[in-house]
């Protein structure tokens, strides 16, 4: 496991191995979203505003969240704002980042449907990078197997061994790894691979905006329920049996196949409906076309 990827030379500064996989999956999500909104239809300033509102809405979301459920972590307000170390929660993400892009596509007379359309695939990347990265950091690791043929181990200063220790007094034995765990980290890289191909084959034989994130919403909350009953870190917040990702799972679960429900009724009532993408295009369409216009030529 590599929690510090690298230090920066002569400056000495720490870069780690979650923040870097965190930014790789930004910018793959750039790269894919840019592309598929705009085959959506949507002007590409729009598309890019959305981008960053979405994003750093749902960075915050994601923060908050965590800092909520795990509130005695944060005596200091500064280790707050960094992240770079891990402590995000992907329900906060992903709703902070919805309900600001919904927000202001609203705001701009746009149907949001296209766009978390557009997300869903990116989104379902973003499992397989922030899982990948919190393996090599050693959080949100799963729960403790002595007999899994493929469980594994972290070693001291991660905090799966710090955790541990606590449980079981490791270092007092001079033992320096954890104990044999679920990598249910990598159960959720290798999901978000899966979940990707779904929501793929399901934007090519889509039927109505909207059927790509609805779909891709109830797969992901259930994955996300079954990959919470293999971890086995404290950190996540409990109601009763369940924990706080379970309990939000369940719900946008049982809200997206409502929607779903009511979006697939409403397109075979009106197909031609099926894909509007709002009043305010035509406006969007020439803001974008004076932003574009605006710009000073390249040298």
């Amino acid at each position: 496991m590599h929690p510090v990827l690298f230090q920066v030379p002569l400056l000495g500064w720490e870069v780690y191995s979650y923040g870097v996989l965190l930014g790789v999956s930004l910018l793959v999500a750039w790269f894919l979203v840019h592309r598929w909104a705009r085959r959506e239809g949507l002007p590409r300033e729009t598309v890019a505003d959305t981008f960053v509102i979405g994003a750093v809405a749902g960075l915050t979301g994601a923060r908050l969240l965590y800092v909520l459920i795990n509130a005695g972590e944060f005596e200091n307000p500064l280790r707050i704002v960094q992240i770079g170390q891990g402590g995000l929660t992907a329900w906060g993400g992903l709703l902070g980042g919805a309900l600001a892009s919904w927000l202001f596509l609203r705001r701009k007379r746009l149907r949001a449907w296209p766009w978390f359309d557009a997300a869903a695939p990116a989104v379902m990347l973003g499992l397989t990078f922030t899982g990948l990265g919190s393996f090599l950091h050693g959080s949100d690791f799963g729960r403790p197997s002595d007999t899994l043929a493929w469980a594994v181990q972290f070693p001291a200063g991660t905090p799966a061994f710090e955790w541990h220790d606590r449980a079981y007094g490791l270092a007092a034995q001079g033992i320096e790894w954890s104990r044999p765990v679920h990598p249910v980290q990598l159960y959720a890289a290798a999901t978000g691979l899966l979940l990707f191909g779904l929501v793929w084959l399901v934007r090519r034989r889509r039927a109505f905006g909207g059927q790509v994130f609805l779909l891709g919403t109830i797969a992901f909350s259930g994955a996300i329920f079954i990959l919470e009953t293999f971890r086995g870190d404290p950190k996540r917040g409990w109601v009763w049996l369940w924990s706080v990702s379970q309990v939000i799972a369940l719900a946008v679960c049982i809200t997206a196949i409502a929607g779903y429900v009511v979006r697939w009724r409403r397109a075979r009532r009106d197909p031609s409906k099926a894909f509007d993408l709002g009043p305010g295009l035509e406006a969007a369409i020439e803001e974008d076309r004076k932003a574009r216009n605006s710009r000073p030529p390249p040298e």
